[in-house]
């Protein structure tokens, strides 16, 4: 099974219209390279930070970012609400 934080990239991408190529160029790696982390092939707490930060940065630039609440009591997880 694969990690929350996985499904929630990909949720993300595909609100906001991000393509792998993409998220891949802005955080620096291959395609190839993003996909094996998404897949669950390779684990980097550091590529972890690198994508949720690229995505996020993606998000506040197309006007897509959403507060989301976090599973443990509702609380809010690093993103500001769109007004």
């Amino acid at each position: 099974m694969l990690p929350d934080w996985i499904a929630d990239v990909a949720r993300r991408q595909k609100r906001s219209r991000i393509t792998g190529k993409v998220l891949a160029d802005r955080c620096g790696y291959s395609p190839t390279y993003l996909s094996m982390v998404l897949s669950g092939a390779k684990e980097s707490p550091q590529a972890r930070e690198r994508i949720l930060n690229a995505l996020t940065d993606l998000e506040l630039e197309l006007g897509t970012y959403e507060a989301e609440e976090a599973e443990n009591g509702g609380q809010e997880i690093g993103r500001k609400a769109e007004n």
